[in-house]
């Protein structure tokens, strides 16, 4: 007689338990996304990735009914007390530490890793869909994802560090959906993009590609709809310094940062 269901909604998800074979159900847990909220007394509950409850399946402990897990491409949950709290079974977030620690399941597709060369045990990565820029500061030991415009989808595709602490990623799994930067070593975040920025505007063009800073953060360069655009006043203004066919990503030189290489379409451009 005991049945949990889900609305599969990625905006928020919500699980649904009845007691009776299904003549009547009760939402016992969402999870608040964005600005849709859901909230009406059932558990939140809480999860590394930002993309919603959306559950494909449940499954029950054949030898004990209050045991229950369900799930997606992204996230494992499971209830130990017949639905009352649920738990991220794909990621834990570790005690006084802001960020969560992977158990060995995603369903992330990642696009890029980057070592910060200039402050020892921070690292970046970029995937696909919900996951969109991940930061560590601890040798990889936890991770935590900022907030960013437009919305938790979308994805992200590269990510350089300076010596000063700014911090500029590329986002757009399908089209663009912004550069974020952080001035002030990951605290804070803007996206920038539309035009008073020399940028197309959110989900306009080409997914983007890759995206490098000079270490003093004099210049960076970032690839957007086959062109390297250059900014020289940390993101507020970008101009296009090389347009090639099938532009996509960028590697320098760590031992001259001067030097870097473009991959696209047909060559390598240095």
């Amino acid at each position: 007689n005991v049945l949990f269901c889900n609305d599969h909604s990625w905006l928020t998800g919500i699980i649904y338990k009845s007691v009776d074979g299904g003549d009547s159900w009760t939402a016992v847990a969402s999870m608040s996304v964005s600005s849709i909220d859901a909230k009406n007394g059932e558990f939140q509950v809480s999860t590394a990735m930002s993309g919603g409850l959306g559950l494909g399946g449940f499954t029950f402990d054949p030898k004990d009914v209050n045991v229950a897990f369900g799930y997606n491409s992204e996230v494992v949950v499971s209830t130990l007390d017949g639905g009352k709290t649920w738990t991220d079974n794909t990621a834990l977030q570790l005690p006084g530490k802001a960020g969560w620690s992977g158990r060995g399941f995603t369903g992330w597709v990642c696009t890029s890793f980057r070592f910060d060369r200039f402050v020892p045990g921070r690292s970046g990565f970029q995937a696909m869909d919900g996951a969109r820029l991940w930061i560590s500061k601890d040798d990889l030991t936890s991770w935590k994802m900022p907030n960013l415009e437009p919305d938790p989808w979308n994805g992200g595709r590269d990510v350089t560090f300076t010596k000063s602490g700014a911090i500029y990623a590329t986002a757009g799994t399908f089209n663009f959906t912004g550069i974020a930067r952080s001035l002030d070593d990951g605290q804070t975040w803007k996206v920038l993009h539309g035009g008073e920025h020399g940028l197309p505007d959110f989900f306009k063009g080409k997914a983007p590609g890759g995206i490098y800073a000079l270490p003093d953060g004099s210049k960076v360069w970032a690839v957007i709809d086959d062109k390297l655009m250059e900014t020289r006043d940390k993101g507020e203004h970008w101009i296009s310094v090389l347009e090639r066919p099938g532009l996509q990503w960028i590697a320098a030189d760590t031992k001259a940062p001067n030097r870097f290489y473009v991959s696209g379409e047909r060559n390598v451009y240095k």
